[in-house]
């Protein structure tokens, strides 16, 4: 199959979704690349109003052709509340994947996707509602003698930290 055929087969494969974004509460998605669903990913006219629950699960998130376009599909769901993501090795960021991460309660990740130490100390801290939490992440040991900020989660309940490398300096941010 070619390129041209598989857009169209994804293309129709994500009209149904688009065209019922409004009445969906809880999406898997489960592709084996970015690209294969560009047409959902990056729609920001789309409204999820009752979209509580996002699972998202690539097999190879990383390709030179996504890592220039966030995803930015899930911007408009006010009641998106549990996240959990499986990236295979890419890490879920801010700045990659746009999503209403303040209003989070729960936020959950595969060992796959280890979050580099800064970047989840700043998802963490931008996750203000969080009341429970899974990630892994990657070796976070530096040099520095800079103090690391404290990241403050009022709200947290349920914390599970798995860590691979150094951590003397996360720990301490913690």
């Amino acid at each position: 199959m070619n390129a041209t055929a598989v857009q169209d087969v994804s293309s129709s494969l994500v009209r149904p979704i688009l065209s019922h974004a409004k009445s969906i509460q809880h999406l898997s998605i489960h592709a084996s690349s970015h690209t294969q669903l560009a047409h959902l990913f990056s729609r920001s006219d789309v409204e999820f109003t009752n979209l509580e629950s996002l699972s998202l699960s690539l097999q190879h998130p990383a390709s030179s052709s996504s890592s220039s376009s966030p995803i930015t599909t899930f911007t408009n769901a006010p009641r998106l509340t549990q996240v959990f993501f499986d990236l295979n090795g890419s890490p879920p960021s801010t700045s990659l994947i746009h999503l209403p991460w303040a209003q989070l309660e729960q936020f959950s990740m595969s060992g796959a996707s280890l979050l580099p130490a800064d970047e989840c100390r700043l998802l963490l801290s931008t996750c203000t509602n969080l009341r429970k939490a899974s990630v892994w992440i990657d070796d976070g040991y530096t040099q520095s003698d800079e103090k690391t900020p404290t990241t403050l989660l009022p709200h947290l309940t349920h914390l599970s930290l798995s860590f691979y490398g150094r951590h003397e300096k996360t720990i301490n941010s913690l």
